[in-house]
């Protein structure tokens, strides 16, 4: 059998002006999807056969990874400084509800972006609430102390 390898070229297809202009006010000039539509003059049913095509569909998805990623080096980036509040919140004798509610959201958002991270479901029973319920005894402990 005689397996040859062919050199087929693919065409990189482009993207056109509008749908170019479209992704940019979006993300760039962070107007909303209406805004866009109408800034443009696009009708909705050019959007929806735009979503049908392969080129669209993919520069949309590489646009939203690139937007996730940057949000999780934002949230690793702040991280430390997000503790370090939450710690002095606590030892303030702050109203534990208000504490407990800044914790749940800290670790809500770190567990979203490292679901992302790595394509995962949610696990919504198990170690998400079980982290909310050892960083509430945490600060309960803390405030018990005091």
């Amino acid at each position: 059998m005689d397996r040859r390898k062919t050199n087929i070229k693919s065409k990189r297809l482009r993207l056109d002006r509008k749908q170019r202009c479209f992704l940019i006010n979006v993300f760039e000039a962070e107007q909303t999807i209406q805004q866009a539509l109408d800034t443009l003059h696009i009708r909705p049913q050019t959007l929806r056969r735009w979503l049908t095509r392969p080129v669209f569909k993919e520069a949309l998805e590489v646009r939203m990874a690139q937007y996730h990623l940057q949000a999780r080096i934002e949230i690793a980036r702040c991280a430390p400084m997000a503790v370090e509040a939450l710690t002095v919140l606590s030892n303030q004798n702050a109203q534990h509800e208000s504490v407990r509610k800044a914790c749940n959201d800290v670790l809500k958002l770190q567990h979203e972006y490292q679901v992302l991270a790595t394509g995962k479901k949610k696990d919504e029973t198990g170690q998400k609430k079980e982290k909310i319920r050892q960083e509430s005894e945490k600060i309960e402990t803390k405030k018990d102390k005091k």
